[in-house]
């Protein structure tokens, strides 16, 4: 039969009263380390803004989202989808376009200035708070529990695609943009009570 040897160490834990002093545990070390599990490789550019405690950027990346964020000239990070889509035409990123007032450009420093210039941002976000009480999705209009970019979209890879290189700004955000317009002006919303 195989003998067990109890540290002293474990015999006087389980056994001496409360309030005396022990010494410190030994560390335990193991005779071999666990096997490690190799994570799937991401890109580098899981920066962006969060929403409810969780990030609003999608946790899997299509083939064109790949080529957009590959490409130096364009210099476009991931989390700019939520206010710009971008035209991809033969593999190659051709022209990035605003969401609320369809301005274009292909250069960073545009993009960075444009918010300040015009206020675009403020509006999207204030139409995309109106999506996400619906939630669904603005691309196929089907009900869903998923946001990428803080923006109620499936988890299907073709919804993110439309979104992203398609469909800049479609049905849904266009209805949520005119209704959000229509806040602002009046104060109040189409069916009359005030918000």
């Amino acid at each position: 039969m195989h003998q067990v040897e109890v540290p002293r160490w474990r015999i006087l834990a389980s056994c001496v009263s409360h309030g005396i002093r022990l010494q410190p545990y030994p560390r335990l070390v193991y005779t071999h380390t666990p096997p490690v599990i190799p994570l799937k490789t991401r890109l580098n550019v899981l920066r962006g803004d969060y929403h409810y405690g969780r990030s609003v950027l999608p946790a899997k990346y299509t083939a064109k989202q790949y080529l957009v964020l590959s490409d130096t000239r364009i210099e476009f990070d991931n989390s700019e989808y939520r206010f710009w889509g971008v035209d991809v035409v033969n593999n190659v990123p051709s022209v990035v376009v605003c969401r609320y007032c369809a301005s274009s450009s292909f250069s960073k420093a545009f993009r960075d200035a444009h918010n300040e210039d015009t206020g675009c941002f403020g509006k999207l976000v204030g139409a995309y708070n109106l999506l996400r009480k619906d939630m669904v999705c603005v691309i196929c209009n089907m009900r869903t529990k998923n946001t990428e970019w803080g923006v109620p979209l499936c988890k299907d890879g073709d919804c993110i695609d439309k979104w992203c290189h398609e469909d800049f700004t479609p049905e849904a955000l266009e209805a949520a943009l005119q209704l959000t317009k229509t806040i602002y002006v009046t104060g109040d919303s189409d069916d009359g009570s005030t918000l």
